[in-house]
């Protein structure tokens, strides 16, 4: 892969992977950067369906959310966690949280 002057957000990720202090094999690099362009696509993809209908974005950076330790079969079921889950469940329900 031979660097060239145009600018290319995969290829200098390319090498900002190989050039860290622990840099990674080529295969690797490679592979990051596919995974990289299928989610770079995947999004855009994803804007240009959803383009004329009315959706909410929803960031789940911007929540509070703790594990989910399955308890299906304990005594006392699911415990409150006390966390932004329910409400980003409620959000994504057809018709919202009424």
């Amino acid at each position: 892969m031979k660097k060239k002057d145009k600018l290319n957000h995969f290829v200098d990720y390319y090498y900002k992977l190989k050039t860290q202090p622990q840099r990674k094999p080529h295969k690797v690099a490679i592979i990051a950067c596919i995974n990289k362009f299928l989610k770079v696509t995947f999004q855009l993809l994803t804007e240009q369906v959803i383009q004329e209908i009315a959706t909410e974005k929803i960031y789940l950076r911007d929540y509070h959310t703790q594990p989910i330790i399955d308890m299906r079969h304990a005594e006392e079921g699911f415990q409150e966690r006390n966390d932004d889950y329910n409400s980003i469940i409620d959000r994504n329900r057809v018709g919202g949280s009424d």
